[in-house]
């Protein structure tokens, strides 16, 4: 379970071979806390518009229950002119059944909200939500000015099961404002064909002001390409998007045309054009930068009124305890986690990185659906996890530079903390090469094969297991054995087609940095 939606298919097996499918939606509100949970938050920091010249905030909430949140808190904007305003409010939100989320809100001097949500699976979502809007406020900043209320309503409905299939969509809208109410809506609908996506839509908007009245009705189309490989190397790596709108009784509104292809891995441009009835046409260009530190968008814009630009950033960085350090990342750190730790020769087996101990690098680690790779201090790092999802973390044995050495930790589970690192340190010891042979004890069946048996190597402190099977000749080859004592055993299952039995064999496996090796080691059949 994670905020937010959580859509879950479940299939049933019944006697007769019945099988029955049907899929349900859990919904996790955002502002959701395990019951008996107390959080607050503080802040204060100067305005980025002219609004106000300074905000702060006071935010604590509560977990009434598994499924009901309380909040309360104060918001206050400090202005000159217009005077400085106080805002305490209190709400709650909460989930009833599977299907129904309810939130309520009041704001001191600004609105009273409150909103029902009815999702009882991801192919259906209907929503209603109602304002009332405080009149007494001078230029607000919470609340549009000389709106009163609003009542607002939106529905989506996917008719098949499928995820990529087509949907409708719509949404109703009733303002009042000082001036006249103001009604509007909007029904779409989304179809694929091929790699394309078109999604037509119209919309209708009323405002009366006094005993005036006007509408207008907008029909409009919009459609997404991916990428068309049968078009060639050129044409068929670019993306496109484009929209075209009509107003009923005046032609077309605007018009948009864009082009995009990938040029290197993480990096991406595009280039199009748009066209507004009575502003004219615009010309922009984009370059966007995905590298696994840092997100930068360019933007190029350039129209009737001049040329505009704009350069976007954005990334985090997050402490690493594994090389005490901070790493940066192009995704945001906030409700997000990582596992980072480690790879090094553990000289003296006690499984924590010492001074003497080799670090190692280019070993490839696997956390969950991530991939990493060890730098020059043994340090691997992997970010952008789920928190509280364990994921599983896995070693490439095949990029550790000696096939005579082993990791420690083959696999583990790890449950990821938010918005920070966990640290799993992976030691590697040095292992060895054991060689033997199966045999038959009677002289008198040697002629028997001994080919193709299964033999079972376990090791009598750590209990891994290994198996592997004789060659032709009956001989035997296990590498990456690490230090101690092993017993090696013939299945039961090979005993039995034998008609035969056999004792085990136990060898002592001893490593130095360039492993060890065990030779003759003989079992015999009976």
């Amino acid at each position: 379970m994670q905020y937010g939606e959580n859509p879950v298919d479940f299939v049933a097996y019944g006697p007769f071979g019945e099988v029955r499918e049907f899929n349900r939606t859990y919904r996790m509100q955002d502002a959701g806390l395990p019951r008996g949970q107390f959080e607050y938050s503080a802040s204060v920091g100067g305005c980025r518009g002219p609004q106000c010249s300074a905000t702060g905030n006071v935010d604590l909430r509560y977990g009434l229950s598994p499924r009901w949140t309380l909040g309360a808190g104060v918001d206050r904007f400090w202005r000159d002119s217009a005077g400085s305003l106080t805002h305490p409010y209190l709400s709650a939100t909460g989930v009833v059944g599977n299907a129904f989320l309810l939130e309520g809100e009041a704001v001191g001097d600004a609105v009273l909200r409150g909103a029902v949500h009815v999702e009882p699976s991801v192919n259906l979502r209907v929503s209603a939500e109602a304002y009332r809007f405080a009149q007494s406020v001078r230029h607000p900043i919470l609340t549009p000015e000389g709106r009163t209320s609003q009542y607002t309503f939106t529905a989506f409905l996917r008719p098949g099961m499928g995820l990529g299939g087509p949907w409708l969509e719509a949404s109703l809208d009733r303002i009042s404002t000082a001036a006249g109410p103001i009604t509007s809506g909007r029904l779409g609908a989304s179809l694929q064909a091929g790699n394309a996506r078109l999604l037509p839509a119209i919309r209708y908007q009323r405002q009366a002001v006094g005993s005036l009245s006007s509408s207008q009705t907008f029909v409009g189309m919009n459609a997404f390409m991916l990428p068309e490989p049968r078009l060639g190397p050129v044409l068929g790596s670019l993306t496109a998007r484009a929209s075209l709108e009509f107003q009923r009784g005046t032609g077309a509104a605007n018009a948009s045309m864009y082009l995009g292809r990938s040029l290197t891995r993480g990096l991406r441009a595009e280039v199009g054009s748009s066209w507004f009835r009575g502003a004219g046409a615009a010309l922009s260009f984009m370059l966007a930068a995905e590298l696994p530190t840092v997100r930068s968008y360019t933007t190029v814009n350039s129209g009737p009124a001049g040329a505009t630009g704009s350069q976007y950033i954005a990334g985090s960085a997050i402490y690493n305890p594994s090389r005490q350090g901070v790493d940066f990342s192009g995704t945001g750190a906030l409700q997000r986690g990582g596992v980072t730790g480690r790879v090094f020769l553990d000289a003296n087996g006690n499984g924590v990185y010492d001074a003497d101990d080799q670090p190692l690098a280019g070993v490839q680690v696997v956390v969950g659906y991530l991939v990493t790779h060890s730098d020059s201090s043994g340090a691997y790092r992997a970010w952008d996890l789920l928190p509280f999802e364990p994921v599983r973390v896995t070693v490439d044995s095949a990029t550790i530079p000696s096939p005579l050495w082993v990791p420690v930790i083959g696999t583990a589970l790890v449950e990821p903390s938010p918005n920070r690192y966990r640290r799993l340190d992976i030691p590697v010891v040095p292992a060895g090469v054991v060689e033997g042979r199966v045999t038959w004890a009677d002289s008198t069946r040697l002629s028997r094969p001994t080919a193709g048996i299964a033999l079972v190597l376990t090791h009598r402190e750590t209990g891994e297991r290994r198996e592997v099977v004789t060659f032709s000749d009956g001989s035997f080859y296990a590498l990456g054995l690490r230090a101690g004592p092993w017993d090696v055993t013939v299945t039961p299952g090979c005993l039995a087609i034998l008609a035969a039995s056999s004792e085990p064999v136990s060898f002592t496996m001893l490593t130095t940095a360039e492993g060890g090796s065990v030779s003759d080691v003989v079992l015999r059949l009976r």
